[in-house]
Order: C-alpha cells, then structure tokens, then sequence
C-alpha cells in the first residue's frame, strides 16, 4: 500500500528562496506552507504551490510552528524541509519508491536515511538540526518529530 508523503515547510521572508523549494517537492502528496508573519511576498507565493498556507506568529523556538504543519498534514510520513532546501530529482525518486514499497523495506530506519540524505544534499557541509519523523503520522499524538544532529561533509 502506498504511503502518503506530506512535506512541511516553516518560513519567515523567504521570497527569494520558497518557490524552489517548492517546486523541488511539487511530487509529494501534500505540501504545507507555515508563514511565520513574512512581511514579504512568501504568503502569495506559497498559495501558487499549495491551498495549505497557514500563517502564525514568528515565534523564536523555530520547530513550534513546524510542528503546528506537522499537526495539519494527512500524509503518512512527514519531510520537513527549510525553505533554502531542494530536494533533487533523484531523491525524490528514491522517496517515491519508498512510498512505494518498491524495493526498499518498509521500515523507519529506511526513511531516517532517505531524509538524512535529503539533508546531507542540501546543506553541503553544513552543520545542521535535522528534522526527521520516524514513525508514522496516526501514531504520533504529541510527540510529532525528532531532532538530530547530523555533521554532514561536503559532496
């Protein structure tokens, strides 16, 4: 059965920066868009991209309005992805297939790595907090994502 891939994307005056991100992830099942009070064109641009654009308050504990979007998602698996992030083609092929479960085994290890890869692509030796779900959305209640830090060198 295929799993339904949501992607949440936290912002705050990324108008130069949003619309590749989302059209790195236009593959996914749902895309949301949380809006941190942007001041710039970041609103209009995600609402080209997704009907899911929700606008809160910027709040300085960063992962509280991305943890509001992983609480709107419907998908199974959740990517949570920055707006200076790009998903290649090939990975979001490797994603897909996940969903899939073409060839790949269905379990949590798999996605953490297939979402590390995702970040080790685009952060390029950045340093960096990685946000990884790794157990299914209905499961999740309260405690909705993971932080992990990853040291990631250069490609």
């Amino acid at each position: 059965m295929k799993k339904r891939i949501s992607v949440v994307i936290s912002a705050f005056n990324e108008e130069n920066k949003i619309k590749d991100a989302l059209e790195s992830v236009s593959w996914a099942d749902e895309i949301i868009v949380v809006d941190n009070s942007s001041t710039d064109d970041t609103p209009s641009i995600a609402k080209k991209y997704t009907k899911h654009v929700f606008v809160k308050k910027n709040n300085p504990m960063l992962n509280i309005n991305k943890n509001f979007g992983f609480q709107k998602s419907m998908g199974d698996w959740i990517l949570g992805l920055d707006a200076d992030e790009r998903i290649s083609e090939d990975l979001a092929k490797e994603i897909k297939d996940y969903a899939l479960g073409r060839g790949v085994s269905l379990d949590g290890a798999k996605m953490d790595f297939i979402l590390a890869k995702a970040y080790k692509e685009t952060n390029r030796g950045a340093t960096i907090g990685a946000t990884l779900l790794m157990a299914e959305h209905p499961n999740l209640k309260d405690t909705l994502h993971a932080e992990m830090p990853l040291q990631v060198s250069a490609l």
